[in-house]
């Protein structure tokens, strides 16, 4: 039998960080104590679940809630603990990293309150049926695990991993894999109440399917979440208190209370919805088409710069080429006392030169020829 994860998930591979509850646990909740009953029954619409356990009492807290999540998860992702085939779970390493995730050890109280939870989990009988229409009577009815063999003992090798599994029922695995709500694992590990978990799941499934804000009456909670206090008043004390654990974590969930309702609206969700998918694509195509037109001019830049240096490189390589074939110039000495290039007797014989040159061209006694006589009379 062939189980598919609903496509509109197909979008949550676009954030970091997520995992996937079953639609229907967010739409009905198991006790968030031990209450020692051994049958629930829980409404949502036209929605009955009944769950029916051959233990002592049905399943409650913390650890069936994260159980369903640690197993999607393996479902989802092709884990090797997961045989789609058989539809068994290996519990073995992968049970353990489970364990921590949910900040639970090996032995102790918390080991001895997982086994009890596992077990009354795994000897379920889920009952839910559909009463839209009161001329028809549809439903479906199953257990939870068929066959199991579960080590809860100290010892860590191998032998005792591979001989811890769990065969589940196809009906129940089709129940959490048929619809499902994506959620933020960060969230979920941060969170330790069994009612905020519920509250998480439920918003989140209101908000990401609706895609806006979310309207419910009071009377629409109590049915669902099922809480122990019998008065109104004190259910929704509990509520909110609830809702408030799960605003520090969801920080963007804004809830408002009036008229007998509660709003809750989000900013932001899990998997974003079709408008910020759309949205988030024009951004990125926007950011592409940016960083594409600065490549181009830094592109542009460095080839600019690479040919300047060509054509400085060249000119250089031209000067030095000149100077070479042209002669070199005798360094003119400094006539000036006191200049780097001044000496004595070079300027000395420089003066000596200079008169030789004057007395040769100073004509000769009795040559007076082209002279003219400053003494002439008028």
């Amino acid at each position: 039998m062939t189980h598919s994860i609903s496509k509109d998930v197909a979008v949550a591979e676009e954030r970091r960080r997520y995992g996937l509850v079953s639609k229907i646990s967010s739409m009905v909740s198991m006790p968030y104590r031990s209450r020692h009953l051994t049958r629930i029954v829980r409404r949502n619409g036209t929605l009955t679940v009944s769950i029916q356990s051959s233990t002592d009492e049905v399943a409650s807290g913390i650890y069936p809630r994260k159980f369903e999540i640690f197993l999607l998860q393996m479902i989802t992702t092709g884990d090797p603990s997961w045989s789609k085939d058989t539809l068994t779970l290996h519990l073995g390493g992968s049970f353990r990293q489970f364990m921590r995730s949910i900040g639970s050890t090996i032995g102790g109280r918390q080991a001895k309150n997982l086994r009890t939870q596992m077990e009354r989990l795994w000897k379920s009988t889920i009952s839910i049926s559909d009463e839209g229409d009161p001329e028809y009577t549809r439903g479906v009815q199953f257990v939870v695990a068929r066959t199991m063999s579960a080590y809860w003992g100290l010892r860590d090798d191998a032998e005792t991993l591979d001989q811890s599994w769990v065969q589940f029922s196809p009906e129940y695995i089709a129940m959490i894999t048929r619809k499902v709500v994506p959620v933020d694992l960060d969230i979920v590990a941060k969170i330790n109440s069994p009612l905020a978990l519920d509250i998480y799941w439920w918003a989140a499934r209101r908000l990401y399917v609706g895609g806006g804000p979310a309207v419910v009456t009071w009377d629409q909670l109590r049915d669902q979440f099922g809480s122990d206090a019998e008065l109104m008043k004190r259910f929704r004390q509990t509520f909110r208190a609830g809702i408030s654990e799960v605003q520090k974590y969801w920080t963007d969930l804004t809830v408002r209370y009036g008229d007998g309702k509660v709003i809750l609206s989000a900013s932001s969700h899990v998997v974003p919805t079709k408008e910020e998918r759309r949205e988030e694509r024009r951004m990125c195509q926007e950011a592409k088409a940016i960083a594409a037109e600065v490549k181009r001019k830094v592109e542009i830049e460095r080839k600019r710069k690479a040919l300047f240096d060509a054509i400085a490189e060249e000119n250089v390589k031209r000067a030095m080429e000149e100077s070479k074939r042209q002669p070199r110039v005798r360094t003119t000495v400094s006539h000036f006392v006191g200049s780097p290039n001044y000496d004595p007797h070079a300027v000395a014989a420089e003066n000596r030169r200079l008169l030789d040159t004057d007395r040769q061209k100073t004509p000769k006694n009795g040559d007076t020829a082209g002279l003219e006589v400053g003494n002439d009379e008028e």
